[in-house]
């Protein structure tokens, strides 16, 4: 980045500075693996190859460069990634949960994040500028962290430990001091003054308890009935703020350390408090989860206004100054903005489709921004009320946000990343794409990819990527038949609709099922079978353009959640809402056989090849192998979450599930015996999706935004792809001498993936 820099600096080059802000969006994934520079750059320029000739040339190399490699590859086809232009600028990665805290230290440019970790919390100190992590900080290893609170003052950052407030210096990461409570009562929030010489900490117990960092002196005061979770300073007007967790409210003057103002508060939890002594009147404005705001003087801890007019829980509230206005953030998906003198609310704020949880004022502006649990961050000019710009990025909801300057912000995430945006770029290229999160893929012999939103459904090309074609037709489910040129499509409105691939006209439009679509398969040449949220199940024959009903499966008494069908097309398995498992002969439409041994929804079923033994899992985190002569249980194997894929290897001997788990995602199975034969590690979050290409190899798809391909004899990782996007579903075409990997993203994405294995046994 720096040779970037230098050559920027000599010349304005388009080329020089889109590949330099294209690498700096790689930069989270290249720390982890230097291999995928090549794949990464391909994934975000494609689309530039046709803009710049140079960029063509240089985009020929990279691709001849993957290529070229002995080692197993995936290379993008497509524009699958974030690109260059955009007001993302990087991602900044290295928590092993949820980011719950921002804050900053302005006089060192200095971001400081937070997230709990399984037996401690963890808090990342970043430098601003060269966009590095420079401290990684862990409070002590305890069975129960406590509570994710921390402060900051100058250089120093303040966290707490159980009964132990811990001193940290930024720059250096070393321990400065430990702080313990004499009565070793657990701490439950901390506060730092400006001097980095006093700390205030709140108890279980409902006690504050002042320090001094320097002699370790401490000074209890009891506050509250029940334990304090929320504490905020005013230095500017003397004050401190105290809620405890049945919603009271106190003030307290710093420099006397008396209780100044005894309030009842909500009368319900407060979820949120914001202090401010910029606005016209010093206030402290509280939101609670019965739905209602209010704001209260800090000089004189009066309440000066209840704000009503959310429905649901108030997560965030912020003030702009310049405007004397109050913005509070809701569940009820709205954002409202209040006259800071009236109390009167001015306008409502619509645009999330979920939850708003955070919120923060750009300095100098009187723009704000919100992150919602819809994934997206909005910035909103309040003068207007509307929505400036939607910034699109994290693969999970958007638990916190901090405004570094008026035109960059700094987002945390449940996908534990940070993420930089930069306001003023906000230009970038648009990308085809889906705008709601796809809910199927499928490739055809016939050389084109196929995927299925809310949105619509796209055809695209294989070889390039591009979309061919786009459906103005919501699908939940689809399948080809007719060697890839006919298209079967189903979704929440319960119509099937049929589709020619050569001419993208819609051939037939089918109402059999009485609810939702919850599955297709095809079942031959020109077969197909379609399961519904009514518990019906349907096979269908295409007889020219017509779709016929020659079977009806009758057995399950609500909706099928999922269904497969054996190699050779005899036999249909399904998992259902009802609970059980049912296995249908092809032909005659019977049920051969019902399992029913599974206590909540079954999520996945798989056939083996030699269609003797069968495997469920579902949300009663267990994995359960059948076998159908018997029509016995052979094994059943708890997980700590939900099994969401399950395959047998070519050998029938083994099972493979993969688990909505942070750990021990991907594991093999002896079919015979039960036994555990081997982790698959590498993944970081819940495995979405996977497929077993032969004897040798495997790919899965997670919710970290990987995409991993393994050796199935040795466990071993051999190439990993990063979408930085959660990963939902995956198919794959083998044509001729090469495989292609196609997945959807839950941001629209969909990457068509050249996938290169180190010898070919396809």
């Amino acid at each position: 980045m720096e040779d970037y820099d230098l050559a920027l600096s000599a010349t304005e080059d388009e080329d020089i500075s889109i590949t330099a802000e294209a690498l700096l969006l790689s930069a989270s994934s290249l720390k982890l693996n230097a291999d995928c520079l090549a794949s990464q750059l391909l994934g975000r320029l494609c689309q530039w190859t046709s803009l710049s000739p140079i960029m063509n040339v240089f985009l020929k190399q990279a691709k001849h460069w993957s290529h070229s490699s002995s080692m197993c590859q995936l290379t993008p086809c497509n524009q699958c990634l974030i690109c260059p232009g955009g007001p993302l600028k990087t991602t900044l990665s290295g928590h092993p949960r949820v980011v719950l805290g921002l804050s900053m230290c302005q006089s060192h440019s200095l971001v400081i994040s937070a997230s709990p970790g399984p037996n401690c919390n963890i808090f990342n100190v970043w430098d601003m500028e060269s966009l590095q992590c420079v401290q990684n900080l862990h409070t002590f290893k305890v069975t129960k962290p406590g509570p994710l609170c921390f402060a900051v003052a100058q250089e120093l950052l303040a966290t707490i430990s159980q009964h132990k407030v811990l001193l940290w210096h930024l720059k250096t990461g070393e321990l400065v001091s430990e702080l313990g409570s004499k009565n070793t009562v657990a701490l439950t929030a901390v506060v730092m003054l400006s001097d980095c010489k006093t700390l205030g900490s709140g108890t279980e117990k409902g006690c504050l308890i002042w320090w001094d960092q320097y002699s370790g002196d401490q000074h209890v005061i009891a506050v509250h009935q029940k334990a304090v979770r929320h504490l905020s300073t005013a230095e500017i007007v003397d004050r401190l703020v105290t809620i405890s967790e049945d919603g009271e409210l106190r003030m307290i003057e710093l420099s006397s350390r008396n209780v100044i103002s005894e309030s009842t508060g909500h009368g319900s939890p407060i979820s949120c408090l914001h202090v401010s002594d910029v606005i016209v009147i010093p206030c402290a404005v509280t939101g609670s989860v019965d739905a209602i705001a209010k704001v209260w003087c800090l000089l004189t801890g009066k309440l000066l206004h209840t704000l009503y007019g959310h429905t649901k829980d108030i997560k965030c509230a912020t003030t702009v100054a310049s405007k004397l206005n109050i913005i509070t953030g809701s569940l009820d998906k709205t954002l409202r903005l209040w006259d800071f003198t009236t109390g009167l609310c001015l306008r409502v704020l619509e645009g999330h489709v979920d939850g708003v949880w955070c919120l923060a004022t750009l300095p100098s502006s009187s723009r704000v921004v919100s992150g919602s649990k819809d994934d997206y961050l909005k910035v909103w000019d309040i003068s207007t009320g509307n929505c400036l710009y939607t910034l699109e990025g994290h693969s999970s909801w958007i638990s916190s946000v901090l405004a570094t300057s008026h035109d960059t912000i700094v987002s945390g995430s449940n996908d534990k990343t940070l993420k930089i945006w930069k306001l003023d770029k906000c230009n970038s290229p648009s990308i085809a794409r889906h705008f709601t999160q796809p809910e199927c893929i499928t490739c055809a012999r016939s050389g084109v990819v196929v995927s299925g939103a809310p949105d619509a459904i796209k055809v695209w090309d294989s070889s390039t990527g591009h979309c061919l074609h786009t459906f103005k037709t919501a699908a939940s489910s689809l399948a080809v038949i007719n060697d890839g040129y006919t298209l079967i499509s189903g979704g929440k409105d319960c119509i099937i609709n049929i589709w020619d691939l050569n001419t993208f006209f819609k051939v037939q439009s089918v109402t059999k099922h009485s609810k939702p679509i919850t599955a297709i398969i095809s079942a031959g040449a020109a077969s197909f079978i379609s399961a519904a949220a009514d518990g019906s199940l349907l096979m269908w024959n295409l007889v020219g353009k017509d779709a016929c009903i020659c079977n009806t499966f009758i057995g399950h008494s609500a909706a099928i959640k999922c269904m497969t069908i054996s190699k050779d097309a005899s036999l249909i398995l399904t998992g259902s809402y009802d609970l059980s498992v049912r296995i249908w002969c092809t032909k005659s439409a019977r049920s051969l056989a019902t399992f029913t041994a599974h206590t909540k929804v079954i999520w996945c079923v798989a056939i083996s090849h030699d269609n003797l033994i069968i495997a469920s899992g579902g949300d009663d985190h267990t994995m359960i192998i059948w076998d159908l002569s018997s029509q016995s249980c052979l094994h059943k194997i708890k997980y700590t979450d939900s099994i969401k894929c399950i395959s047998f290897g070519l050998d029938n001997s083994t099972i493979i599930a993969g688990a909505h788990c942070s750990v021990d995602q991907l594991i093999a199975w002896d079919v015979k015996s039960g036994e555990r034969i081997m982790n698959f590690i590498g993944h970081g979050h819940a495995l979405m999706c996977m497929i077993v290409i032969n004897s040798h190899f495997m790919v899965s798809g997670s919710r970290d935004g990987t995409v991993k391909v393994w050796n199935l004899k040795s466990g071993e990782q051999l190439t990993s792809f990063d979408l930085q996007s959660q990963v939902k579903h995956m198919s794959l075409l083998k044509q001729d001498d090469s495989l292609l990997l196609a997945t959807t993203t839950k941001t629209g994405f969909i990457a068509i993936l050249d996938l290169t294995l180190p010898f070919r046994v396809y």
